[in-house]
């Protein structure tokens, strides 16, 4: 009888802690159930129209072609734009030229590599190497062990997946440029930066971070300018009209820019939506605001952290992603920079990740409602993805304050792990500071 009644208390009491992980963990629940909706409605959406990997597929058709052709077809639109749909995607209708090959030529001449297996087994490899680099890439950031699964599954590494793109890798480059920049190992960094050469737009935030370093980044950019030379060496072989074409076909897509848009966190796609049809004199208008933004952000925090490292280099990671000109939302990992920092001091204790999480996914999830016009034109599922970027930094920024304000970044961690005397002299520093 009494053993009875005992289990009987025990199945309460374990129901009742049951019953209370949605009120102990709101936010963790409601990020994890909005990640899973992205996922079902992305890749069911790519399965049903049978567009699995269609980046992917432009690189692999852009290494074919370069195989085949050099550099004359992969420049040309039209007869890109036909190769691609009869070889890779014949079902595959968009209006504007979303299958331009628009990375420049080192870009180019590496996806030749792609080409050695068929497109199908060729996309499988590219992923599960993709999502194997993530666990690197979170240990190098100081991430605790459930990170690289967090990832994974994360709206940007499922848009990733979805349409094959980068966003894999330019992530896994960044943690180590950050880990560089963390060390001021000014030769690793200018080599990381360097290969940026073949994505020119991500280059802005650590640009514009060395050029107001002034003489303390010389090294640096030196070496990331010789390392862009000697990647883009074998597409100078044929002489300068690989890159001729490619400004060309970058002078088209600018028109297009300007009446195509698409998921993303960044302020010049933002100014796109609100301006659906403009002139492509807006486009403009919108990168250059997305650049004067970024040095003024970057300003602010050299003038208030200039001799933190590791901070000013999360910063420039968060820059990257608004003040681009062209950064769509699989390549929006590198916020998981700022993250680890923020992680690492103390800061997102408690649910605070799990909310700064909510709030992007739900910004994804709305976009649709909010701005049924824009979904309408373009078939877009974007509109308040930059105000919610905005929401949290504005949230990371003030925790941050209070955490360097008030308790030191020890207590904040509530004594879980031994912080090394780098770590504890920065804390320090940072209270000064505030």
């Amino acid at each position: 009888m009494a053993n009875g009644l005992m289990s009987d208390l025990e199945a309460a009491e374990t129901a009742a802690d049951d019953s209370s992980i949605l009120r102990r963990r709101p936010w963790s629940v409601a990020a994890l159930a909005g990640s899973f909706a992205f996922a079902v409605s992305t890749f069911s959406d790519a399965i049903g129209s049978g567009r699995i990997g269609v980046d992917f597929g432009v690189f692999h058709a852009a290494g074919t072609t370069i195989n085949q052709d050099g550099y004359d077809v992969v420049y040309d639109p039209t007869r890109f734009s036909q190769f691609f749909a009869e070889e890779y995607f014949p079902t595959f209708e968009v209006e504007g030229s979303v299958t331009f090959f628009i990375n420049p030529p080192p870009f180019g001449w590496l996806a030749q590599a792609l080409t050695v297996l068929p497109f199908e087994l060729s996309l499988l490899v590219w992923s599960i190497v993709g999502l194997a680099a993530i666990v690197p890439a979170c240990r190098v950031l100081g991430l605790p062990a459930w990170a690289p699964l967090a990832v994974a599954v994360s709206p940007m590494a499922v848009q990733t997946l979805r349409i094959g793109q980068t966003g894999l890798f330019v992530f896994v480059l960044f943690a180590f440029l950050h880990e560089a920049h963390r060390r001021e190992n000014d030769l690793a960094a200018g080599v990381l930066a360097g290969l940026l050469i073949l994505k020119p737009p991500l280059a802005i935030g650590y640009g514009i971070l060395w050029l107001l370093g002034g003489r303390r980044h010389v090294r640096s950019i030196v070496v990331a300018a010789i390392t862009g030379l000697v990647v883009s060496l074998p597409t100078l072989v044929a002489g300068l009209q690989p890159w001729r074409a490619y400004f060309g076909v970058l002078s088209e897509r600018t028109d297009i820019e300007s009446a195509w848009t698409g998921q993303s966190l960044s302020l010049a796609e933002f100014i796109k939506l609100l301006t659906p049809g403009a002139s492509t004199t807006t486009t403009f208008i919108s990168w250059g605001l997305g650049l004067a933004l970024g040095f003024l952000v970057l300003g602010y925090a050299k003038r208030r952290f200039g001799d933190d490292p590791v901070l000013m280099s999360a910063i420039a990671a968060l820059v990257t992603v608004i003040a681009s000109p062209h950064l769509l939302l699989y390549d929006s990992l590198l916020l998981v920079i700022p993250v680890a920092v923020a992680w690492q001091r103390g800061v997102l204790k408690g649910e605070r990740f799990s909310m700064l999480a909510t709030i992007l996914v739900v910004a994804l999830v709305l976009g649709p409602i909010v701005f049924p016009e824009q979904i309408a034109r373009f078939g877009r599922a974007i509109g308040l993805e930059f105000p919610a970027l905005v929401v949290c930094a504005v949230l990371l920024g003030r925790w941050s304050f209070r955490a360097t304000g008030g308790e030191s970044v020890e207590e904040l961690r509530g004594g879980e792990s031994e912080l090394s005397p780098a770590t504890r002299d920065i804390g320090e520093s940072l209270n000064r500071r505030w």
